[in-house]
């Protein structure tokens, strides 16, 4: 019984302190990685409007930086590469943006 005692306080630390912790840990990290991610196709976006390069070549560049897309977001950025050409810079960035942010 005195067993029992000694380990009804441990759980219930582990149930109301530790796991919400954990939990909250987690939702900022993953919250983290969604502002990272939004933050690359940013820099991306931009690269194209200074540098005038395709979509695909700026996408190369800056997951040679380390940072890795999804592969949705990879094979959006490809299929969007050909339209590139055919349509105002505005529109296009637009339609990136909502894509992107749709799969995200």
């Amino acid at each position: 019984m005195l067993l029992v005692l000694m380990f009804v306080p441990l759980v219930l630390l582990l149930l109301f302190l530790v796991l919400p912790a954990f939990l909250l840990l987690v939702l900022f990290e993953l919250t983290v990685l969604a502002l990272l991610e939004l933050l690359l196709i940013d820099m991306m976006l931009s690269s194209v409007l200074r540098k005038k390069e395709d979509v695909a070549g700026v996408l190369v560049a800056e997951v040679s930086g380390a940072v890795i897309v999804e592969t949705v977001h990879v094979t959006m950025l490809l299929q969007l590469q050909y339209q590139w050409l055919e349509e105002p810079e505005e529109k296009m960035l637009n339609m990136l943006y909502w894509s992107l942010l749709v799969l995200s």
